[in-house]
């Protein structure tokens, strides 16, 4: 599998191949176009990823809303966070882990606000987590399912002519 590197400092990215070649891509030396929408990219790309759980939450819109609402926050700030500030949205691992444990969400969430991403990654494999983060997903697949029967039961109309 092909891995990348960012190193900030040197303004490059370096994408290594499993045939042992690399390339190293230098931010310096992009010009044009490319140097006017890297940034836009990059925006565009930060913002994404902080919704990408969104399908998973009982209002993935407000929870998309609020996740690039926070990334926004952190851009204007000056600051760069692999994950968000862990601010009002909690986590389905934070969720799934203070279920599992007892511990309160919040001091949940603070742990894992020091945890790496690679950290949290390792913790989501664990079995019991694992299967307590399926429960999460279907309890909120169950209550989105039930947002939208009552949505459909209120006179959504006709069904479109179809075939």
């Amino acid at each position: 599998m092909t891995k990348k590197a960012i190193d900030v400092e040197a303004g490059t990215v370096t994408f290594d191949f499993e045939n042992g070649k690399s390339i190293v891509i230098e931010l310096a030396k992009c010009t044009g176009e490319a140097l006017k929408r890297l940034p836009l990219h990059g925006i565009s790309q930060k913002g994404g990823d902080s919704y990408a759980g969104a399908g998973d939450s009982a209002d993935p819109a407000a929870y998309a809303e609020q996740a690039v609402a926070e990334v926004k926050k952190q851009m204007y700030a000056g600051e760069w966070r692999a994950t968000s500030a862990g601010g009002p949205r909690t986590s389905d691992l934070a969720t799934a882990i203070s279920r599992l444990n007892g511990k309160p969400v919040e001091e949940v969430v603070e742990s894992l606000g020091k945890a790496t991403d690679e950290q949290k990654k390792e913790l989501r494999k664990h079995p019991q987590i694992a299967a307590t983060l399926a429960a999460i997903k279907a309890e909120n697949a169950a209550k989105r399912a039930a947002a939208l029967a009552e949505k459909a039961a209120g006179g959504a109309g006709e069904l479109p002519a179809f075939g």
